[in-house]
Order: structure tokens, then C-alpha cells, then sequence
């Protein structure tokens, strides 16, 4: 009965939050949303993969113009539908795996955590990607726990696969498939010898046809290019202005203006040849810029509250600054469980330890880009909840809460 309430609490709040903010009202794509427009449009068109934004978002975002609804009015709608369909199946994940280490009354506090993360469920009213990569995850922890207490491998095998598909979302996707195969290198035989492996298989063939088009296209056998333009504009950038004791201006001066003059191909050559250099030269602010990427991160808060145009701005200002808190705490939450467990590692279960690795992946591949508010954050927010539940610190908080 307890799990009926989440997805009943969750429409109401929704509601609430939208109208609120008048979020239905703010359709007019910013920033990213943009690529994310452009890169739907373009695989439904001509099926050629963006060189930004992955070959799997697109065709999700992109799917009602494969029935010819051409109208963004109707594209973003549906966007924003499904982003609030996966934030609540989401939370109901959460909460179905906190329930395998806490009883009702705990579990149920812990969904509402984070069902209540406004920076969460605001960015589902945009046009990107962080909702389905958060559910990709999710999905894919909750499949390696019934792996975990079945030893059935189906379950790691589609996990696996979901994994894979999930670079196709966000290609940092990658690096968690390294972590999940170093912890799962001893079933790699039984992962690829089940029928489930067929996912994983669909997944590569996604993943060569994503790449190759780049090759063919823009000369380089990759899966995006977004990441030499992140690093350069956004850490790079940020260091040189240390270095000469200049502002940072995101995206702007001489040295962004040269930059976005060149073809993908070359910008990836040049932000490799500026990466090598800045560690040769200018790595005590490389470091900084680093350093103060991740407190800008930790610190930030929702920049769609923050920019909307609700009409009601001390309400606004108020969810903003509880966006904040919440990023605030998760992160240093989620950090403190994550030092303990690593640091008593021989006595912490390997679930424990992949949450921990996933936060920490996660966590630290934030400081590349900043000036984000808590966007990179809200990946890592169901990664602590369930840091929480799991965790034997507070085990005995949630025995008091047991039935």
C-alpha cells in the first residue's frame, strides 16, 4: 500500500512544482536543449548520428517524428512527459531496492527524499538528457542487486547490456561499464553466454554505427565530440584565465571565438594538444580550475529555478535555495559514506562498493564542466540515497524505523 502513495505523492507534487514555477509555460529551448532538438531531428531525417548528442537520445527525444509530428510545441511535450514517467519509476526503484535493507517506514521516507529533490524533478521539464540516463542507472543498480541476492545472471547480463545501451545517452556512461566490469570480471564468460547478452550485442552495433558515422562524417572514430568541447571552454578555459588572472566568461573571448572555427575534428586535435600542455605548464591551474569546477558544483543550485519565470519570485527564490541544501548534503553525504566505505573496504559488501565507485566516478568527472548549478549532482542523488539505506553507519537509525 506504502508504494501506492509514491507515485500518487509524485503527481500531486509535480502539479504543484509546475504550476508553481509555470514551468508548462517556459517552452522556449536554452542552451544544450538546442543539440538535443537538432540532433532528434537529424537522425529522423537523414539517420545520421549527431557529433554531440548521442544516437539513442536522439531517436527517444525524436519519436514522435517518426509519425511525422513535427511541431517542438509537441516534441517537448512529449520529452517532458516521459522525463516525469521515468523520475517516478525512478524513485519507485529507489524505493523497492532501499527495501531490501530497510523496512516499510524507512524505505518510504527515503523514496520521498528524493522525490522531494526539486533540482531532480525540475530539470524533467527540459529538453535533455539526464532524466533517461538516471533511469538507465537506476535500473541497471536494481538489476545487479537481484543479480546480487539470486546469483540468477540474467540479470547482470541485462544489466550489462542497459549499461551499454545507457553510452548512447550520456557517453560518461563509459566509464561506469569499466567499473562494472572490474567488479564483474570473474561472470564476464556467463554475462556473454546468456540469451540476455543479446541487449549487450545490440547495444556495440549501436555504439560501431554511432562511431563509424563520426568517422565517415567528421574523421575520427569516436562516440562524441562533446567532451573536447567541454574540456576546452569550460576547464581549460577557466585555467588560462587563472594563469593570465583574467575573468571567466563561459564560452566567450578569443580564445572560444578560434575554437568554434574549427571542424569537430580538429577541435578534438586541439583540445588533446591543450590538455597536454596545461599539464606541462600550467597544472598548479589546471588543478585550481579544477578544484573550483567541483565546489561550484557541490554548491550550485537549480539553474531552472532559478531562471524561470514563475511570477512569484520569493517562492522561487526559496526552491531555489532549497536546491542548494539538498546539493549541499547529498554531496557531502554521499562523500563521508563513500571515504568509510573505501576505507574499510575489506569488511564492505561489493554492492556497497559499487554504489561507492559510481558516486565517486560521477563525482569526480563533474569537475571537467561547471557554471552548471546542481546538474551534474542530480545523477548522483539516487546513488546516495541508496548509499544510505545500504550503509551499516546508519543501520541503526533505520532499525528504529523498522515495523
Amino acid at each position: 500500500m506504502r508504494a501506492f502513495l509514491v507515485p500518487v505523492v509524485a503527481i500531486v507534487w509535480c502539479v504543484v512544482f509546475a504550476l508553481i514555477l509555470n514551468l508548462p509555460g517556459n517552452v522556449a529551448l536554452q542552451g544544450d536543449e538546442v543539440t538535443y532538438w537538432a540532433a532528434a531531428k537529424n537522425i529522423y531525417s537523414s539517420f545520421s548520428p549527431s557529433e554531440t548528442r548521442p544516437l539513442l537520445i536522439a531517436l527517444i527525444h525524436g519519436f514522435p517524428l517518426l509519425f511525422g509530428i513535427t511541431s517542438l510545441v509537441l516534441v517537448n511535450t512529449w520529452v517532458v512527459v516521459l522525463n516525469l514517467m521515468l523520475w517516478v519509476l525512478s524513485i519507485l526503484l529507489v524505493y523497492k531496492l532501499t527495501l531490501g535493507k530497510a523496512k516499510a517506514k524507512a524505505s518510504i521516507l527515503l523514496g520521498f527524499a528524493l522525490l522531494f529533490c526539486v533540482g531532480y524533478l525540475a530539470i524533467c521539464f527540459k529538453f535533455l538528457s539526464e532524466s533517461v540516463f538516471i533511469f538507465m542507472l537506476v535500473f541497471c543498480i536494481y538489476l545487479v542487486r537481484k543479480f546480487i541476492i539470486t546469483q540468477n545472471h540474467n540479470f547482470l547480463s541485462a544489466s550489462f547490456g542497459v549499461l551499454l545501451l545507457s553510452i548512447l545517452v550520456k557517453p560518461l556512461a563509459l566509464g561506469l561499464v569499466l567499473i562494472f566490469t572490474v567488479f564483474f570480471f570473474r561472470q564476464v564468460l556467463k554475462i556473454v553466454l546468456n540469451k540476455y547478452s543479446a541487449i549487450s550485442v545490440v547495444a556495440l552495433i549501436l555504439i560501431f554505427f554511432q562511431m563509424d558515422s563520426l568517422r565517415k562524417n567528421q574523421g575520427d572514430f569516436t562516440i562524441s565530440y562533446i567532451d573536447s568541447f567541454t574540456y576546452y571552454n569550460y576547464l581549460g578555459d577557466k585555467a588560462e584565465c587563472f594563469k593570465n588572472g583574467t575573468h571567466y566568461r563561459q564560452c566567450k573571448g578569443k580564445r572560444y571565438e578560434a575554437f568554434v572555427k574549427l571542424n569537430n575534428s580538429q577541435q578534438k586535435k586541439a583540445a588533446a594538444k591543450d590538455f597536454t600542455n596545461q599539464i606541462r605548464h600550467n597544472f598548479p591551474n589546471l588543478v585550481k580550475a579544477y578544484l573550483y569546477n567541483l565546489y561550484a558544483n557541490a554548491f550550485g543550485g537549480s539553474r531552472i529555478i532559478d531562471t524561470a519565470h514563475s511570477g512569484n519570485e520569493s517562492i522561487q527564490k526559496i526552491l531555489f535555495r532549497i536546491s542548494r541544501i539538498q546539493n549541499v548534503l547529498l554531496t557531502f553525504i554521499g562523500v563521508f559514506i563513500s571515504v568509510i566505505d573505501v576505507s574499510r573496504f575489506r569488511k564492505t559488501s561489493i554492492f556497497n562498493l559499487l554504489l561507492t565507485f559510481i558516486f565517486g566516478y560521477i563525482l569526480v568527472v563533474s569537475g571537467i564542466s561547471g557554471n552548471q548549478g546542481d546538474r551534474f549532482s542530480i545523477v548522483f542523488y539516487p546513488i546516495v540515497i541508496l548509499q544510505m539505506a545500504y550503509s551499516d553507519l546508519l543501520k541503526a537509525q533505520f532499525t528504529r524505523l523498522r515495523e
